[in-house]
């Protein structure tokens, strides 16, 4: 996911029409917005999970005896889990919206 970022912020740089076109094809709509904006967030989203996440697992049970307690175990499992359901949920969102969006010109409407 930080790769992702890295290589839209890269080519941003090398490419100097990069964001005007980004902005003239992908901006000018709002079903387009709303589906990068539906993105950005789940991306967000999952990033944070990851990294709460890693530190859950890896602080679980500490070497020198002093492994997470009883709340701090469960504020994390839980803020670990909702950043996912979350961005699973707009990434959901995302799917469908696209589908609708795709079709809602079509004869087959959905």
């Amino acid at each position: 996911i930080t790769l992702l970022i890295i290589f839209s912020l890269l080519q941003r740089s090398r490419d100097k029409k990069c964001w005007p076109l980004f902005k003239k094809t992908q901006l000018t709509e709002s079903s387009a917005r709303t589906l990068f904006a539906l993105f950005i967030i789940a991306l967000i989203l999952f990033l944070v999970n990851s990294i709460v996440f890693v530190y859950f697992i890896f602080h679980l049970d500490d070497d020198d005896g002093t492994g997470l307690g009883e709340p701090l175990y469960g504020y994390l499992l839980v803020f670990s889990m909702v950043p996912y359901l979350m961005g699973k949920w707009c990434m959901s969102v995302f799917f469908i919206l696209r589908l609708h969006f795709v079709f809602r010109k079509t004869a087959y409407a959905m």
